[in-house]
């Protein structure tokens, strides 16, 4: 199929998310129905616009963060012809540093100066910004103490016999330790063709080994999949027996690139079948100024979506005002996730949204994101022990700490979606973002902008 074909191929889960909600509304305080005991429509999806087309030659789209840039600059270029477009940066005096075949791009260093004569090049759609990538959480030293799985009725799944059992969930962040609460649950990956060795990660950070030297995947892991063996049960994640695939996209310092990440996206849905993953979670973003439409970040997430690939994104930390939507949570496609505040209760009637929380709507496009809350403040989980923020935050003990933010949402939010998945395993994309939305409460704010849905309920 063709790039141009392929852009057309959009599904209409966010007009679908839309109808469903106004269609099943639950009042808060009325009594929580876990998911797996709703009848969720075989049809769930409704034609909305579809992505723009590629423009035409001469019509290239520049991402708006290019402007007035000086020197040497970072971009990723999608194209309809690979072989001409790297022919062209290397006679502007450019590199191109890698291929990103799920974007149909190439990752270049050009002279900025050279940026409007190569968007003149036909077979150049577009021109966007490698723009760095922050992970999207931050360590805690309140009191307070998250009980997450409780809030979003994790713990009837489990009395149920849901624990995330024969699902694979992968992590693209800073790498998963070697701990207590995650043994024999993250798998191994083969690291050549022929399949003769391991490693615990793919590993696309630059460091030579798959350690969480940062301390963010960790943590994250932990929400996600925590067993809980370090504290006699009492700090288990959502989903205490699914396994987990590390892919390490950053070091010490927690940053990397959009192309790093468009590189690990590729990774996960080549290899998909091979580790049967289901769902993909993504805590972290990067500040884009370019609508979804044309964004090569926003095009890659949707890539995994399509291939069947539930995608959990964080909204981003950089609330409370509207339009701080972080990319690639902008894309309608993904289930995009921001935080409320249990107040470390279970109820919902003391739950309130975090400042930092990022609202919509989406800055580029208009759209009502997020599309659900859950619980992301004050969240106990695991250290990575020497790690950049194990080093420099106060712990807990020798196997935890707390931390905050939509990161940590949005791994409670995939812990969820591999519950639902083992309960429902034939269930695409689509239809657990439709049992997410459709089935969450009214928390904390009336507006979806805040909220979503909701917060939600397994």
């Amino acid at each position: 199929m063709t790039f141009a074909a392929t852009l057309h191929r959009r599904t209409a889960t966010l007009l679908a998310s839309i109808v469903a909600a106004a269609a099943v509304f639950v009042p808060l305080g009325a009594a929580r129905t876990a998911i797996h005991e709703r009848v969720i429509p075989a049809s769930l999806t409704a034609p909305v616009a579809p992505r723009a087309s590629l423009p035409t030659a001469g019509r290239t789209h520049i991402d708006p963060a290019l402007q007035g840039v000086k020197g040497n600059v970072r971009v990723i270029i999608q194209t309809t012809d690979v072989h001409i477009v790297k022919s062209a940066v290397g006679k502007i005096g450019g590199r191109v540093t890698r291929l990103l075949p799920i974007a149909h791009a190439i990752a270049a260093t050009i002279p900025s100066s050279a940026i409007h004569s190569l968007a003149k090049i036909p077979p150049v759609s577009t021109i966007s910004l490698d723009a760095k990538v922050h992970m999207l959480g931050a360590p805690d030293s309140s009191k307070v103490r998250s009980v997450y799985p409780k809030a979003v009725n994790a713990d009837k799944m489990w009395n149920s016999g849901y624990s995330g059992s024969g699902v694979t969930v992968a992590l693209i962040d800073t790498g998963i330790a070697n701990v207590p609460d995650l043994a024999g649950r993250v798998v191994p990956v083969t690291t050549d063709p022929l399949g003769l060795t391991n490693a615990p990660c793919a590993n696309f950070s630059g460091e030579s080994n798959c350690n969480d030297s940062y301390g963010h995947g960790t943590f994250i892991a932990g929400i996600i999949a925590g067993s809980g063996a370090s504290s006699g049960g009492q700090y288990a994640g959502m989903a205490p027996a699914v396994n987990l695939i590390s892919i390490k996209i950053a070091g010490a310092n927690g940053t990397t690139d959009v192309s790093n990440v468009l590189a690990a996206l590729q990774w996960v849905v080549s290899f998909k079948n091979r580790y049967n993953i289901k769902v993909l979670n993504l805590s972290l973003g990067t500040n884009g100024v370019q609508t979804y439409r044309t964004d090569p970040f926003d095009y890659a997430v949707e890539q995994a979506w399509q291939a069947g690939i539930t995608v959990i994104v964080s909204a981003g930390n950089a609330g409370p005002n509207p339009g701080t939507i972080s990319k690639p949570a902008d894309d309608p496609f993904v289930i995009t996730v921001g935080a409320v505040d249990d107040s470390g209760t279970p109820g919902l009637g003391d739950d309130f949204i975090p400042d930092f929380s990022a609202r919509g709507p989406t800055a580029s496009d208009g759209i009502t994101k997020p599309d659900v809350v859950a619980p992301g403040t004050h969240i106990v989980s695991l250290r990575s022990p020497g790690s950049t923020i194990d080093q420099n935050f106060p712990h807990m003990d020798a196997y935890y700490h707390k931390g905050s933010g939509t990161s940590q949402a949005a791994g409670v939010v995939s812990g969820a979606a591999a519950l639902l998945l083992q309960s429902r395993p034939t269930w695409s994309p689509d239809r657990v973002k439709f049992a997410f939305t459709s089935t969450a409460h009214n928390v904390a704010s009336t507006n979806p902008n805040d909220v979503g849905s909701g917060e939600i309920d397994v």
